[in-house]
């Protein structure tokens, strides 16, 4: 458009003239009404209705802020059919919505050799494991620091085969059950009724734990003419012996195993006194043990 000077022209003729350059500046190249515009809202670009994308103004809502949110019908344009919002002109903070300068915006990715949720690298859910059962004592390996004892009062650890009071010793030796073992010899006195028997003090574990006495006795092979000896386990409380284990047996080829509930002793620090007890005739009452101890749960 070819200027023309102002001067001169009357003043509703300046009006028309500047009324003229303004829709020639806006009719510049490459914005005909075929292509899609952009408008500006507090700087905040969005596609214009008439886009053939699909996508128009109902697929878009500003709040007070000023920055486009998505609405109910996002992606919906006028017929309806299903379009794809620009995410370039939305917030970096909406959604899952991805800016060059901040990278995706949303969950974060997992680092690098590690897995989400449940698998042989990640964390597992459901019940804790078990906790294996603890030996609060072993009766047979502190068998040398106990209180030993017969008829006549304390004997020493440890007493051999030959020793009149009796016996009490570690042992390898083969089974009333063919199996060899290392074992706790227990012989008693050699007199009618007599008895070799160790003290121990314990402190019972509390009743949560589950405390409980296991044992598993029987005899050295070849002793098949022994009248039969009784096994126990006894502890004292308030100044009364109690019972724990209290089997008499004979050899039968088997060894026999027993238990007992140690729950309403918890908290207790109180004598266990294991050993064997002949009858009429201690001929031949090899007795052993090979097991005897107390167990619990840990918490």
């Amino acid at each position: 458009m070819r200027q023309r000077s102002l001067r001169g022209l009357p003043w509703h003729a300046r009006i028309v003239l500047l009324i003229a350059t303004v829709l020639a500046a806006c009719g510049g190249e490459g914005m005909g009404q075929d292509n899609a515009t952009s408008r500006d809202a507090g700087g905040i670009s969005f596609v214009d209705p008439d886009e053939e994308s699909g996508v128009g103004t109902e697929s878009m809502a500003f709040d007070d802020s000023g920055i486009a949110q998505p609405s109910t019908d996002a992606g919906v344009g006028k017929d309806g059919a299903a379009g794809t919002v620009d995410t370039s002109v939305m917030d970096s903070g909406i959604g899952g919505a991805s800016s060059p300068e901040r990278g995706p915006v949303g969950p974060e990715p997992a680092p690098s050799g590690s897995s989400v949720g449940p698998g042989p690298s990640g964390p597992s859910v459901g019940p804790e494991p078990a906790q294996p059962d603890a030996v609060l004592i072993d009766f047979i390996a502190e068998a040398p620091h106990a209180g030993w004892h017969n008829n006549d009062g304390p004997v020493t650890w440890p007493l051999g085969l030959s020793d009149s009071r009796g016996s009490c010793m570690f042992k390898d030796a083969i089974l009333e059950d063919g199996s060899q073992q290392h074992i706790l010899f227990t012989h008693p006195k050699w007199m009618g009724g007599g008895f070799m028997h160790a003290a121990y003090t314990v402190t019972v574990p509390p009743a949560s734990e589950k405390p409980q006495l296991e044992v598993k006795f029987g005899f050295l092979d070849g002793a098949g003419y022994t009248t039969g000896v009784t096994f126990g386990v006894q502890v004292k409380l308030n100044d009364t012996w109690h019972h724990l284990i209290f089997t008499f047996k004979k050899y039968n080829g088997a060894l026999r195993s027993a238990n007992a509930d140690l729950s309403w002793l918890a908290g207790q620090r109180l004598v266990f006194v294991i050993g064997a007890d002949a009858g009429d005739d201690p001929n031949v009452d090899w007795a052993a043990w090979t097991k005897a101890r107390i167990i619990y749960s840990p918490s």
